[in-house]
């Protein structure tokens, strides 16, 4: 998102350790299982990231650029902790979708904290139309709750 509103990379290292040292720049530091792998990693055995002296927050990097819903939207899908990440269905609930969001899905129907296993089931159940509202033969992907499957048909 950012790099199409002002046509730069977001995190522009020209190694893995700068680019690691640009992301904490601007995400924060890593977390404990990743300073972890990092301190691993054969490659950077000796290497340690400099202290990090002015942070670089992405609403200051695009500040009249984003929207405050586009901003809020990129900070959640980039927090350094994957825990945290808005991911998939989770991320069609933020409110920067609200505008594209059809009025007729079960998915704009979507409220914070509510269960998504339960709402891509009743989508993938919903008939298929159309655009002359005639059923199509097509299948969705299932969902088991951990993985998606392949089209069955």
């Amino acid at each position: 998102m950012g790099e199409l509103c002002d046509g730069q990379p977001l995190f522009p290292g020209d190694t893995e350790i700068d680019q690691l040292f640009l992301i904490q720049k601007v995400l924060g530091e890593l977390t404990p299982e990743q300073n972890e792998m990092f301190l691993k990693n054969p490659r950077f055995i000796g290497l340690k990231f400099p202290d990090i002296q002015k942070i670089e927050t992405l609403e200051k990097k695009y500040v009249g650029k984003m929207s405050k819903k586009a901003l809020s939207f990129m900070n959640a899908c980039l927090a350094m902790d994957p825990k945290d990440r808005l991911v998939g269905l989770k991320a069609l609930t933020h409110p920067y979708f609200d505008d594209i969001r059809f009025k007729d899905s079960e998915f704009y129907k979507i409220t914070e904290g509510e269960d998504l296993t339960e709402v891509e089931n009743r989508e993938a159940t919903r008939p298929i139309q159309s655009s002359q509202g005639v059923t199509d033969k097509i299948s969705r992907p299932s969902f088991d709750g951990k993985h998606r499957m392949a089209n069955s048909r």
